[in-house]
């Protein structure tokens, strides 16, 4: 395997029994002379008469002696190439004696891979506006020897605080992708693996900028023809559709949950109504503005990655009549301003083109409560522009 740079480390795949049967699976590395090096603890619980103990480590394969050791504690600490070993544990007593012999038992030490790495991408990273704060994206890391079962940590350089992520190497070990559970915060990090081995390296900067802020307000300006549906006031405009109208809208929705924001919106409208109107022998034309203002409770709901928003609202205010006339060339014309509480609801969609501009479609319904409990009622479609902030 040329070109990989191999460091031995230790297995224990299993413990003696008595004293060497409880031995734990414990190595470290020694780095006190600039160069690693893996060192394999043998412990081992103590016998209560023991004075010291004997350890041997063989071959497993030729059987020829490694290692033959005495020790008073109740641990060793050997340094042994990559190969398949056996190794015991004999105590013996304030006599010298020494207890029955114990059965030998397997040691493995596996090639360890010391990880390389060579570039890494994205290097800057900005979450993106409105999702939950966890880590948005993963990290494409390329290098050598990325083993499965890695370790891999951001370090913050500013305060040295790390965190863990995931790593997800390809096959050959030559790139690999990082994910983190839990966005670590605004900063300059440095990216280290360690391979299962203990073998690690370091790579960086990596910065981390902060998430956008949410954009949780919203304008728009929107064309508005009027359909009349029911009213005495109607009954005076025989026209089914008064094309002339104009609306604007502003809202705030900052409370979010997932894909849902809930907030409050203002609106204000205008339509032209003129339409020819007989009474008797006499014609007449039916003139006059229609002006509404008011606040609404707003839901939205995010789809297509926030580019598509659904929203439902509903609200009241008040709508005036100004300029209301019957007009005729003889008889002339009396303006008639009124006006009315009101009350509307409606729904309407957004598609997000950019980050800021949208295109909106929607249908509103406008109901006047009026003393004489003619209660005219309008439909009003809408199609405009809009951008967030």
């Amino acid at each position: 395997m040329a070109g990989r740079s191999f460091f031995p480390v230790l297995f224990l795949l299993c413990a003696a029994l008595a004293a060497q049967e409880n031995a734990e699976k414990f190595y470290f590395i020694d780095s006190s002379s600039g160069i690693p090096r893996f060192v394999q603890r043998l412990s081992w619980y103590p016998e209560e008469y023991a004075l010291y103990y004997e350890v041997r480590v063989e071959d497993s394969v030729s059987r020829r002696e490694i290692l033959r050791e005495h020790t008073g504690e109740d641990h060793l600490d050997v340094s042994l190439p990559p190969g398949s070993y056996r190794y015991r544990v004999q105590s013996y007593d304030l006599l010298g004696k020494p207890s029955k012999d114990p059965p030998w038992m397997p040691l493995e030490v596996l090639p360890a891979l010391e990880p390389g790495l060579f570039s890494l991408d994205p290097s800057v990273i900005r979450p993106e506006s409105g999702k939950d704060p966890a880590f948005p994206q993963s990290l494409t890391l390329r290098g050598r020897n990325l083993e499965n079962g890695a370790r891999v940590v951001l370090r913050n350089r500013a305060n040295g605080r790390e965190t863990a992520g995931l790593l997800f190497p390809m096959p050959g070990g030559d790139a690999g992708e990082a994910f983190f559970p839990v966005w670590p915060g605004e900063g300059t990090y440095d990216i280290r693996v360690e391979n299962p081995g203990g073998l690690s390296v370091s790579l960086g900067p990596v910065t981390l900028l902060r998430p956008p802020r949410s954009r949780s307000g919203y304008f728009s300006a929107e064309y508005g023809p009027m359909v009349p549906l029911h009213g005495q006031l109607n009954a005076m405009l025989p026209s089914r559709l008064y094309p002339l109208g104009f609306s604007v809208r502003l809202g705030f929705t900052p409370l979010e949950i997932n894909n849902f924001s809930f907030g409050l919106e203002s609106a204000a409208g205008w339509n032209y109504l003129s339409s020819d109107y007989s009474s008797g022998a006499r014609d007449y034309r039916v003139t006059g503005h229609l002006v509404n203002l008011k606040i609404h409770a707003a839901a939205r709901m995010s789809l297509a990655e926030k580019r598509a928003v659904l929203a439902l609202y509903s609200g009241g205010g008040l709508a005036a009549a100004l300029d209301f006339a019957k007009r005729n060339p003889q008889a002339g014309a009396q303006a008639v301003n009124a006006l009315f509480p009101a009350g509307s609801a409606g729904f309407r969609a957004a598609w997000h083109f950019s980050q800021t501009w949208s295109a909106v479609l929607g249908l509103e319904y406008l109901y006047l409560f009026s003393a004489d409990e003619t209660n005219p009622g309008f439909l009003l479609p809408f199609a405009g522009a809009g951008l967030r902030f």
